[in-house]
This record gives C-alpha cells, sequence and structure tokens, in this order.
C-alpha cells in the first residue's frame, strides 16, 4: 500500500507499507526437508520523479527507504532496507490511475566491520555483510483526493 503526497512538479513522497506471508523449505540432498513459515513486511518512505508528468502513461523511477520486520519461523528481526524501482501512472481519469510498479528490494540481515589504526594515522578495515533481496512486481488503482 502507498500514500502519496504531491511535492511539486513530477516529484512524489511515497510511504510504503508491505506485508507478505509464505512457506520456504530447504531441500539438502543429506538432510530430510525442513519447511517453515516466512513473513517479510516492509515499512519506508521515499519518492518518485515522474520523468513526464503531461503524459497519459507517465513513467516514473522510485527509491524508499526504512525497515524490513522478519519473521522465520519462531523468530523475528527488524533490519534496515531500501528499495529501487521504476514503473508507470496510466491516467483513467483526473482523479484515477493504474500504477505498474516494479521494485527490488534489499534488506541488510547481517553485517560486520572491523578497523585498526596506529598510532601513526594509518587506518585499515575490513567488512563483511550480507543481504536479503526481492523482487516484487505489483498493479494497482490510484485514487487521488
Amino acid at each position: 500500500m502507498f500514500v502519496t503526497f504531491d511535492r511539486g512538479r513530477g516529484r512524489k513522497l511515497d510511504v510504503l507499507v508491505s506485508h507478505e506471508q509464505t512457506r520456504a523449505s530447504r531441500r539438502d540432498p543429506s538432510e530430510e526437508p525442513v519447511a517453515t513459515d516466512v513473513t517479510i513486511d516492509y515499512a519506508q518512505i521515499g519518492g518518485r520523479y515522474i520523468i513526464n508528468p503531461e503524459r497519459r502513461a507517465a513513467p516514473y523511477v522510485a527509491m524508499t527507504i526504512g525497515g524490513t520486520r522478519l519473521v522465520i519461523g519462531s523468530g523475528s528481526a527488524l533490519r534496515f532496507s531500501y528499495a529501487l524501482g521504476a514503473g508507470a501512472d496510466v491516467r483513467l481519469t483526473s482523479a484515477t490511475s493504474l500504477r505498474l510498479d516494479g521494485r527490488f528490494y534489499t534488506t541488510l540481515v547481517e553485517a560486520g566491520a572491523q578497523i585498526g589504526c596506529n598510532s601513526g594515522g594509518t587506518c585499515t578495515g575490513f567488512g563483511i555483510g550480507s543481504a536479503l533481496t526481492q523482487f516484487t512486481a505489483s498493479a494497482g488503482l490510484a485514487v487521488r483526493f
């Protein structure tokens, strides 16, 4: 679900909330298959830049940042996430449009860093990280108030 606010010609501020439930399974040839329930909730804020707002089919690029709540089995975690996307609003009337949207969500699920400095001011660093990436495509009706 999106709630959108006009921020000027071709600029929109979006508040995005998304919920998905699924069942994931692991099939390891040396072990019995394991299945668990998975829930992913996104809460993000960001914006869209509409490339040509006067056209009936107005394409846009989008970026949002926020948090992701992951529930896997009985455990849960809240992590930083962001999304990059593109789409188009196809105007049906002056107050409604069909929104076609595609987004790549990235959730940082684990990260670590080590930095060491000597007395001469020389620093070295090492970092590791992992991310959960998901693509969503959606179509919906946008109503303007």
